[in-house]
């Protein structure tokens, strides 16, 4: 169940980018390549499924959400 609602959250959040900003493809590659590490157990500590679920999403907000008035990438 938790894998499933993380996977429609996922698809719905880059469907609705795809159409609001040039960038998303961008976006998916760079936060899939952090998932994978994540679900690996790479960089982070995180040694299961839902650790790097947590910290894939902590990433978007950080990455995604501050950004909303300029959403090119590089200015932060």
């Amino acid at each position: 169940f938790f894998f499933f609602f993380f996977f429609f959250f996922f698809f719905f959040f880059f469907f609705f980018f795809f159409f609001f900003t040039s960038v998303s493809l961008f976006y998916l590659y760079h936060i899939i390549q952090h998932f994978k590490i994540s679900a690996r157990g790479g960089p982070w500590p995180s040694v299961n499924m839902k650790n790097a679920i947590v910290l894939t999403m902590l990433h978007i907000h950080l990455h995604i959400f501050p950004r909303q008035g300029h959403w090119k990438h590089g200015k932060e």
